[in-house]
């Protein structure tokens, strides 16, 4: 387990997916312990519990949720059934939260792979919007609306010490898909491109001193950016949205047209399978340029 003191009563524990994957959960301590996402349900409650019974903090009251992906909720109801906490999201995905199976069940479908996405966990969820805030251990934290990589994915934003938890937010490349379903995406994981690149813009004027990422991405190094490298991740990010955006042009063009075909074109420029989240990808972008076709 590893656990990195942000800040003052900012603690970013790794949550182990596979032995090159982890993803991130924020906890903010002092009078109470509020968490910003809950890992996978195998391992996200028992290494997040470790750390929080060896540093001794104050109970859980809170779980806020950056998206409804099952590796960010995956530890919901054991942390909402040893707690009590309130669980918050965006409006738009406390459905999905408090029942993820219908998303999972769509995308297992498709079975680009040939396996199912692992569901997260069914718990009541609290909507909140844009703006929303909350003030813990000394600090004051704004939820900031950040649609793209899904409908409602938020980031927290702690304007005092230009701190910004970005989650899934900022894509790079995309995480490397390394053969198993859910670990990793291959591509730039989003749907919706337009979206994705406002709420780059938008993360990108804060002008953050320190940026915190859910994943491990070979765009950069780690997933704590300091300085001149956040700029430049959220640069390269919107850069690969024109990329792909190019490449599914290209194939529209000349008559390749069918998802799979695009999705395994596309894939193949990154150096990798196709997945199922490359697929939402590729279909974002080949609604944009049949829209734009139409006009």
């Amino acid at each position: 387990m590893t656990v990195t003191e942000l800040a003052e009563n900012v603690l970013v524990v790794d949550v182990a997916m596979s032995a090159h994957l982890s993803t991130k959960i924020i906890a903010l301590t002092g009078e109470r312990t509020v968490l910003i996402d809950s890992g996978t349900k195998d391992a996200g409650p028992s290494t997040l519990l470790a750390c929080l019974r060896e540093r001794r903090v104050a109970p859980i009251t809170e779980i806020f949720c950056t998206h409804f992906h099952h590796d960010h909720i995956g530890g919901l109801t054991q942390l909402v059934e040893e707690s009590g906490a309130v669980v918050l999201a965006h409006a738009a995905e406390c459905g999905l939260i408090a029942d993820p199976s219908a998303f999972g069940e769509a995308l297992s479908r498709s079975r680009l792979h040939g396996a199912a996405i692992p569901s997260g966990s069914s718990v009541n969820v609290r909507a909140i919007w844009d703006g929303y805030s909350l003030e813990v251990g000394g600090r004051r934290w704004e939820a900031l609306h950040v649609p793209g990589h899904t409908w409602g994915h938020l980031a927290f934003w702690n304007e005092d010490e230009s701190i910004l938890i970005a989650g899934d937010a900022v894509q790079g490349v995309g995480v490397p898909f390394r053969g198993v379903t859910g670990q990793g995406t291959g591509i730039p994981y989003y749907v919706d491109p337009h979206a994705y690149l406002d709420s780059l813009d938008r993360m990108r004027a804060l002008q953050p001193e320190v940026l915190v990422t859910a994943h491990e991405n070979p765009a950069w190094d780690g997933t704590i950016l300091r300085g001149p490298d956040i700029d430049s991740a959220l640069a390269a990010s919107a850069v690969e949205v024109e990329r792909i955006d190019a490449m599914v042009r290209r194939c529209e063009k000349s008559g390749l047209g069918d998802v799979e075909s695009v999705v395994a074109h596309v894939c193949h420029s990154y150096e990798t399978s196709p997945t199922l989240q490359a697929a939402v990808t590729v279909r974002a972008h080949l609604a944009r340029v049949r829209r734009d076709r139409s006009l």
